[in-house]
C-alpha cells in the first residue's frame, strides 16, 4: 500500500514537472512570435538609415550650437544640438541635428568649442528628392549594418523560439 502511494506521488510529481516544462516552452514560443514586430521595426529603421547614408553631401554653415540638458531625471545624456544653413541650386535651407550625446556636459562643451562654433563649416547630407530634409553627415555610416546584424540575430532567436515543440499535457484522468 505504501509503495503504491509513493509510486502515485512520484508519477504526479513527474506529470507536474512535465506540465511546467510545457508551459515554459509555450512562453518561449510566444516570446519568439513577439520578437517578429521588433525585427520588422529594426528593418524599417535599417532601410531609412541606409537610404540616408546614400544621400548627397553638401557644406553648410553653423548658425548656432547649444548643449541641451536631459529632458527629465530618467535621461542621463546631454546633447550637442547644431543649427545650420545651406544653399542648394540657389535656394537657401536650414536644418538642425544632434552632433553627439554624452553624460558629461564638459565633453560636449569642448567639442562645441573645437568643432561646432558659429559660422564654421559642417558637412550635411540632404535628401535629393526633398532638399529641405537634411542631417549632419556622419563620418562612418556603420549604423545601417549594425541594425542589419541586430535584425539577423533577433530573427535567429525568434526562429529558434518558435520552433520549440509544445506537446499536449496529459491529465491524470487520461491514464
Amino acid at each position: 500500500m505504501i509503495n503504491w502511494l509513493i509510486r502515485a506521488l512520484k508519477q504526479q510529481h513527474q506529470r507536474d514537472q512535465e506540465r511546467e516544462r510545457q508551459e515554459d516552452r509555450l512562453g518561449l514560443k510566444i516570446v519568439g512570435f513577439l520578437l517578429i514586430p521588433v525585427i520588422v521595426l529594426v528593418l524599417i529603421i535599417f532601410a531609412q538609415t541606409l537610404e540616408q547614408s546614400t544621400w548627397p553631401r553638401a557644406e553648410a554653415r553653423i548658425t548656432s550650437s547649444r548643449i541641451v540638458p536631459p529632458a527629465n531625471e530618467k535621461e542621463l545624456l546631454s546633447a550637442l544640438r547644431v543649427d545650420y544653413a545651406y544653399e542648394l541650386q540657389g535656394k537657401k535651407f536650414e536644418g538642425s541635428g544632434i552632433a553627439m550625446h554624452n553624460r558629461d556636459a564638459q565633453v560636449l562643451e569642448k567639442k562645441q568649442l573645437e568643432e561646432y562654433q558659429k559660422d564654421k563649416p559642417v558637412q550635411i547630407a540632404y535628401n535629393p528628392a526633398e532638399p529641405s530634409k537634411s542631417q549632419l553627415a556622419r563620418p562612418l555610416a556603420m549604423m545601417p549594418y549594425i541594425l542589419l546584424c541586430t535584425a539577423a540575430v533577433l530573427s535567429i532567436i525568434s526562429y529558434k523560439l518558435t520552433r520549440i515543440r509544445v506537446a499536449p499535457v496529459r491529465s491524470p484522468e487520461d491514464e
